[in-house]
């Protein structure tokens, strides 16, 4: 008895998303500001009256405000609104699936043509790979371009 209320418990704990951390909208002088609890990189959404979520980013704080960056345009935005701070960092589609697709900044399909299906989602910020630890550029990819084959030295892929 006790061990199947102990199953039924745990399997309602692992269904729950957590609690959700928000706060209000405030127009500052220059951008938008909440008193949220988060991290530069934090992802968030801006809820307007109407339903519709505006994604946006912590990009600083100011006052003890976090400063918010939104993604959409939002003619709607004023304060009050609700901000809540998504638990997830923000991920990008990875894989064959994104061969031939038309992607916004956001990695949302612009095409028409339905949902991405990725082989994986890689974090938009990773830390970058050591220069000493990469393979060596054996074939250099070369643009003819001067102004950019002098500075940058591009590495020719197998296919």
């Amino acid at each position: 008895m006790i061990a199947a209320n102990l199953e039924r418990l745990k399997r309602e704990v692992d269904a729950h998303d957590g609690f959700r951390v928000q706060s209000r909208l405030r127009i500052a002088e220059d951008g938008l500001a909440c008193a949220l609890s988060a991290a530069v990189g934090d992802q968030c959404r801006i809820l307007e009256p109407n339903g519709r979520e505006v994604p946006a980013e912590v990009v600083g704080f100011t006052r003890g405000l976090a400063r918010l960056a939104p993604f959409e345009f939002a003619e709607e935005l004023r304060s009050g609104m609700t901000v809540v701070r998504l638990p997830e960092r923000r991920t990008v589609p990875i894989g064959q699936g994104l061969l031939g697709r038309v992607l916004d900044g956001l990695g949302r399909p612009l095409d028409g043509r339905g949902p991405i299906r990725p082989a994986e989602k890689r974090l938009v910020r990773n830390a970058a790979p050591s220069p000493l630890e990469r393979e060596r550029i054996e074939r250099p990819f070369v643009t003819g371009q001067k102004a950019i084959d002098s500075f940058l030295l591009w590495r020719r892929t197998s296919t």
